[in-house]
């Protein structure tokens, strides 16, 4: 019984088997979920039973959810952009940055004309907001998201995940 490998894999040690003089009436090309019983006077394959993978994330097994394991795939596919800024909680306007940090999408040195034209459609977007608007770090913290998206969708055709951090002084 081959036991290990891909489907052709196992197809080809069944072969293989075959090839050295084992009779194909005792090779048992058996995938996962098939059962097989063995007795003293034969063997036989049995029906399925329930299998499937199991994930293993540091010391913690299957406790891993589908949507941690989608967000991993978004961020290993795409990267991610953090955006920091510092707003005045009265005005709204812009105290310090925003200064951006990349992981997984451009590489920071080689990247500063491209950092550096986000930056200034982060300071529009947030310029171009209604001054009726109330001063919420997270509208705030939403538009600048959609923003950087936008630009690096436009720029790229990537959409990176964008964490805004805004903080109020």
């Amino acid at each position: 019984m081959p036991v290990h490998g891909e489907y052709r894999h196992l197809l080809q040690h069944a072969r293989l088997a075959e090839s050295v003089g084992i009779p194909a009436d005792r090779i048992f090309l058996v995938e996962d979920g098939l059962g097989l019983e063995v007795t003293r006077s034969g063997a036989r394959v049995l029906g399925r039973y329930p299998a499937g993978r199991v994930l293993v994330d540091g010391k913690g097994v299957g406790d891993i959810g589908a949507v941690v394991l989608r967000d991993r795939q978004l961020l290993g596919e795409a990267g991610m952009l953090v955006v920091a800024l510092t707003i005045d909680r009265v005005t709204g306007a812009i105290v310090a940055g925003p200064e951006i940090a990349s992981r997984g999408f451009v590489y920071m040195k080689e990247a500063d004309d491209l950092m550096s034209e986000v930056k200034s459609a982060v300071r529009e977007a947030l310029a171009a907001r209604d001054e009726t608007d109330v001063i919420d770090k997270e509208l705030i913290g939403s538009t600048v998201r959609s923003t950087v998206r936008r630009f690096i969708n436009q720029r790229f055709q990537r959409k990176p995940v964008v964490l805004p951090v805004v903080l109020e002084i």
